[in-house]
This record gives C-alpha cells, structure tokens and sequence, in this order.
C-alpha cells in the first residue's frame, strides 16, 4: 500500500477575508496607539525610531597555546609558529625572560622585547626569534610570549627556550615523529610502530639506547614493546627500530613512546623524553583494509618557483586491490590531505618542521587552494590520500618549491635557503639586489656535495652576482645571508649555457666567506617529519543493498543489505 501526503488548499470567500483583515488592522492599531504613542521613542511617523536595546556583546579573550619549535640557540634566528584561540590580526607579539627555572615561582618584573609576528589566522601566528638584541646575543634562560593587544594581553608562561650551544645535549620528538605502518590502526590487524630522535647539541655519538611504548599510560601492563636507537650524532636524527603490535577494542586510544627509557644518555634536559600521540582505532566492518597510494603533486600544474602565498595543489590517489585478497571490495579515492614543511636551524644540525596543513579535503575537488607559510625560501609540500572507508597511504609524495616573492626582508644573522635543479654544463645565474642603499646580504650557492661554488659577499648597497656552470648535475643551493637587517629582490636564471664568464667570487676586506652550507644540500623532509590530519576521517556504518536472485526461480528477486563503512 502507498502513503502519499498532500497538501489541501485552504479557501475562504471574499467577505471573510475581508472581516479578518479588519480585525488585524484593529489590533496593530491598538498596540501602536497605546504601546508607542506614550513611548519617549515614538515619533510621528510610528515605529520608526523604536528600537529593542540588549547588552553589547562581550569579546572573548585571546588565548596562546602552543608553539612549534619550543626551542632555539642563543645567536640563531628562529620562526616560531604560535597556536591559540581567538587571535586578533594585531597588537604585539613580545618575548620575556623568565629565568632557567623549570616552573616559574613569581612574576619578575623584566623588559618586553617586541619580535616581529606575522598574523596567519585566528589560530595562528608566526614570530622572528633574533639573534640579537640591542646587539649582544639572548641570554640563555625560558621566556614567556606576552601577546598585548586593544581590549587585554594574554602570556604563554616558558613558551620558548634559548639555549647555549655548548651546554646542550638533549634527546627530543614531537608527536608526529611517532610513526605506524600502516598509517590507519585497524582492530585485530597488525601494525608496526617507531619513532624518530633528534639531538640537540652533544659532544661525539650517543651510542644505542631504549625507546619504550605504551597503551593510554605508562605502566608494565600497558606496555607494547620496546625499540632501539643505534646512536645519534651531535645535531642529528635517527629512526628507531620497528615494534610489531596488533591492536584491539576500537576507538580513540594514546599511544606514548619513552625516549631513553634506561636512561643511558646524560641529558642537559630529561623532562622532553615522553612523546604522546592520539590515534584511532577502527573495526575492520569491511574487507577494503588496503591503503591507497598518492603520487604527481602538483603545485600550479607542475611549478617549482612561486612569488604568491596563495597556490594551488593536486595529486593522484590511487586505491587499488590488496594483491593478497584481490577479490576484496575496493572503495576508491577519497579524500586527500597537504602538509607544508620548513626547515628548522635553531641549534646543531637543524630539522624538518610542520608549519602549515590541510583537514582532508574532498579528493574530487581537485585542485585545491592552499595558503604557504608566510617566510619566502624553500619548502617541502607533501600529500597523503585516503579512501573511502578510511585507509590512509602509509607515504606521501613530496615535492620541492622556492618561494621568492617580488621582495624579501631578511634578519641580520638570517639565512634564507632555495634550491635549483641544475643539468651538466647549463648556466646557473643567481643575482642578488638590494633594496636600500644602507642594507647588506651577501649570497652563496653550493653543489650537490656541498662544496662552495660560488659567492658574492660585497657590501651594503651593492648587488651581489654569481654565476656558474656546472659539470655535474644535480641540485644546488642558493643561500641568501643578513648581514644587516635587509631588504632585497632575488631572480634565479637558468640558461642553457652561460652567455657570460662565469663571476669570480668577491668579498670586501671587513668579511670572511661560510665553509658550510646552512642546510645539508642532499637533507629533505623524512616521511615521519609531517603529522597525519589532526582530526581523523570519520567513519560511519551504511547499508548497502545487494539483490539476490533464486537461480531456481528467476522472477524471485531478494534484497540482501550488506554493512559497510563509509568515510564521510
């Protein structure tokens, strides 16, 4: 049997209407003759100037979070990223010293040095560590960021932590460092965990130590397993070695990984050792537990230069069968997510950092648009893809950009990195123009093994030019150094061959050239240097109608609904 609903016209007869129109118009009429007449807000012309008053609105406070990296060397210039809630697009950032204790007993009265702070969202912010200020170096100590703007000031107590080079050794990781494979944690479906350390500082290597890990706390019954580090050297990384774990049960779980567990290494800082990461579980409600692969990042159809923030991204995800169950249902594409990576330089051999990423974008809304991280210079931009019940690629793909935008500014002490893929015997110009007359940066590039090929360190006001040809090919580095706060234009050309002589490289008598390049020419971001998505892709169980047919009995036909889960 079929309900239908419909909808009956109501009708009335011309002298009804009219009657109730009257009524209508009686009524206004008394509310607007007694209501307003009386009223100090009554005009001549009724209810013009009537107004309904409701207390203002009272606005919510900024608030800081979080920052990314926590720590730099005295001397270096540092971009920190700084996470917080309700962020206004000004006011001023400050640093505060804090003192070297751990916890801080009482508010002490010292000076605010404003940074400058590039305002992303109200999520987020971008702030310029010096080298230095008032021309002597950051004292070694915890500071506070003290964020003053109209309406209030907010502060992120020990935010930041400057450290002298020669005292440091510390072993470190963030929570994106904490790796599984596969990226998706699948009930009853085995998983291999390992996490990547750095080292801040030390003298000689560290020899081989312990990495402990753990389910929701740190407690023997709730241990996974243990990993080892082979050894890292001052300024360096290493990866551990992997833990087989199946997980069970479903749902949100922490998992923590214990750095130096056996406390084998002497650190000038045990309190970074613990490293928690939230992660799903999911109930395998499905076959399809194979992960998709991504490939052909793109930026702006296949650049490798941009001068605007604002770019475009695609990738090819593809979600194949599982070559060991290839009769598996397949879900296919389904959401792709981008991570933008920067190099950080704060103290030893420096590392690669997260500073921008995406929630998982729809994957057939391809391209997408994507805002860079404001600081021009090299970076890495990776995508993972998902399909559609939820598998993530275990790898992303990577790709390389230079960002250089019509002018720069830099830092005195700053280093600004960009890199060029370069063929035997092609040209390699490289100039460099100040924009001020007072203002000096001097410019460096360097081969694929890291040699010095060439510079131009001339003073203030004066272009720098260098040009070379390679007989190897690969990528080389162009490096742009402050050596005063300064503003410039940078153009990289790449020839076929060279229509000029190569420049010899040049300084002035007050200047000595760098032995070493400010990042290793051949160091790119790990696979385990980007988070995962913050927030997992959420699933959801659908049914989904299969027919059945009676071989005996062709004309009977059967729904049969099967459970599936689908990504939403």
């Amino acid at each position: 049997m079929n309900y239908t609903k419909t909808k009956q016209h109501i009708s009335r007869n011309s002298e009804t209407q009219r009657i109730l129109l009257l009524g209508l118009g009686f009524i206004i009429a008394i509310i607007v003759g007694y209501g307003v007449a009386d009223s100090p807000n009554a005009t001549a012309y009724g209810l013009t100037m009537l107004t309904t008053s409701s207390p203002m609105p009272t606005p919510v406070p900024a608030q800081l979070n979080n920052s990314d990296p926590k720590q730099g060397a005295a001397a270096a210039v540092v971009h920190v990223t700084i996470y917080g809630e309700n962020l206004p697009n000004s006011g001023q950032l400050y640093l505060r010293y804090s003192g070297n204790q751990k916890t801080r007993t009482a508010e002490i009265d010292t000076v605010l040095i404003p940074i400058r702070t590039n305002f992303i969202d109200s999520t987020k912010l971008v702030a310029r560590i010096p080298a230095k200020v008032a021309e002597s170096a950051l004292q070694p100590g915890y500071y506070d960021f003290v964020l003053v703007y109209d309406g209030g000031q907010t502060t992120m107590v020990k935010a930041y932590h400057v450290l002298d080079p020669e005292d440091v050794n510390d072993l470190y990781a963030e929570a994106y460092h904490l790796n599984t494979t596969p990226s998706q944690l699948w009930a009853g479906k085995e998983t291999k965990l390992s996490l990547r350390v750095h080292r801040l500082g030390g003298q000689g290597g560290t020899g081989p130590f312990q990495i402990n890990f753990y389910l929701t706390s740190i407690a023997p019954e709730n241990s996974i397993g243990s990993a080892f580090v082979p050894g890292i050297s001052p300024g360096g990384s290493a990866s551990s070695s992997l833990v087989t774990w199946t997980p069970q049960g479903y749902g949100d779980v922490r998992i923590i990984g214990v750095i130096d567990a056996a406390q084998n290494v002497a650190e000038s800082n045990e309190d970074n050792n613990i490293v928690v990461v939230e992660r799903k579980i999911t109930m395998p409600l499905t076959e399809d537990t194979y992960p998709p692969v991504v490939s052909n990042l793109q930026v702006n159809t296949g650049v490798k230069e941009v001068n605007q923030q604002q770019i475009e991204l695609s990738a090819t995800v593809q979600d194949n069968a599982d070559p060991d169950n290839p009769d598996a249902f397949v879900s296919g594409p389904s959401r792709i997510y981008y991570v933008e990576l920067h190099w950080y330089s704060g103290i030893g051999g420096g590392s690669w950092i997260p500073v921008n990423w995406t929630s998982w974008l729809g994957y057939e809304n391809a391209p997408d648009a994507f805002d860079l991280h404001p600081t021009p210079g090299l970076r890495y931009l990776q995508a993972w893809g998902a399909d559609g019940v939820g598998n993530v690629s275990n790898q992303p793909d990577s790709r390389r950009l230079n960002y250089i935008p019509e002018e720069d500014e830099i830092s005195a002490g700053e280093i600004r990195v960009y890199r060029q893929e370069t063929n035997a015997n092609q040209c390699l110009n490289v100039q460099l123009l100040p924009s001020h007359a007072d203002e000096d940066a001097d410019l460096y590039i360097w081969g694929p093994e890291g040699t010095l090929q060439g510079f131009s360190i001339n003073g203030a006001g004066i272009n720098d030019t260098v040009v070379i040809q390679p007989t190897d090919a690969g990528t080389y580095q162009i490096e742009v150094e402050g050596f005063t706060d300064a503003h410039y234009r940078l153009t990289i050309n790449l020839q076929a061959e060279c229509s000029v002589a190569a420049v010899e490289s040049r300084s002035i008598s007050n200047k000595t050239p760098r032995q070493s390049p400010a990042i290793p020419v051949n160091d790119s971001p790990n696979i385990n240097e980007a988070p995962l998505p913050q927030k997992p892709i959420i699933q959801s169980l659908i049914f989904s109608p299969w027919i059945t047919v009676d071989t005996a009995d062709l004309q009977t036909q059967d729904k049969l609904f099967l459970p599936m889960l689908q990504a939403d």
